[in-house]
């Protein structure tokens, strides 16, 4: 049996590099967040730009496949272990070490949407991570 135990890490706990698809060559870009607010993209084909880390869309992702209507996405490598981890397990546990001060669903497993919580989902998304972890550039 497989346990999840949520260590309450948000989606910025993983934004120190986003990969996204690469406007120029749809290769993939690696944008690194330098913690100035800008995400500063480069790729191997020369594509260079500097945008908000609040202006990216997940359309642009890079780690992406649309499961059954909805759209699954990753960030970066480290974020799609960490789905990986949560949706492979078969016991999921919060550590709940929040302040009382906190805000409630404010941890990245607990707004995660339903298609990746439910169970019957499970074999088929790992598969797209699976594939997700192998994906190659054109």
């Amino acid at each position: 049996m497989k346990r999840f135990i949520d260590e309450n890490l948000t989606l910025s706990d993983f934004t120190n590099v986003v990969l996204v698809i690469c406007p120029k060559c749809r290769g993939k870009a690696e944008c690194h967040n330098k913690g100035d607010g800008l995400l500063k993209c480069l790729c191997r084909c020369g594509y260079y730009k500097e945008k908000s880390v609040n202006d990216f869309a997940t359309n642009e992702l890079w780690l992406q496949k649309i499961y059954k209507g909805h759209l699954f996405w990753a960030i970066n490598n480290a974020h799609l272990a960490y789905l990986k981890q949560y949706i492979q397990a078969s016991v999921r546990e919060s550590k709940r070490e929040r302040k009382i001060t906190d805000i409630k669903n404010q941890t990245m497993a607990s707004r995660l949407p339903k298609f990746i919580k439910s169970h019957k989902n499970r074999d088929d998304l790992l598969k797209i991570i699976a594939q997700l972890e192998n994906k190659r550039e054109p």
